[in-house]
């Protein structure tokens, strides 16, 4: 007891607030990193979702291509003069979104084993 009678009202408040700015800031500073890590993770999920969205759009003028060159067939085989620019403008396209999607970095792969992957596929 003898032993408290050396500290003050002041100086203990005065401490006690210390260590509380102390923690506020340690808190402050830990949450600051975590956000930020979270927004790292975001980039990446971003970059991702547009990797995906190129692939689709592109699956998606494959598909328009085979099926506009099937119709075209069909004229043919009946007998008609297919008319291939549609055919055309969707192969077109989705060459295009090939090269887009070559271009777009691989994200978090490694950027040499991507075009090793590109190039077998």
């Amino acid at each position: 007891m003898n032993m408290l009678r050396n500290f003050t009202i002041r100086f203990v408040m005065l401490a006690i607030l210390g260590i509380f700015c102390l923690m506020w800031a340690g808190v402050g500073l830990y949450s600051t990193w975590s956000l930020s890590r979270v927004s790292d993770g975001n980039e990446v999920d971003r970059q991702l979702v547009k990797q995906m969205t190129v692939l689709s759009q592109g699956n998606d003028q494959y598909f328009r291509f085979v099926t506009r060159l099937s119709r075209a067939m069909e004229v043919k085989a009946a007998g008609g003069t297919p008319d291939l620019a549609s055919a055309q403008q969707a192969l077109d396209n989705m060459g295009k979104k090939l090269a887009e999607m070559k271009a777009i970095s691989p994200g978090p792969m490694d950027p040499q084993v991507s075009s090793r992957v590109i190039g077998a596929w």
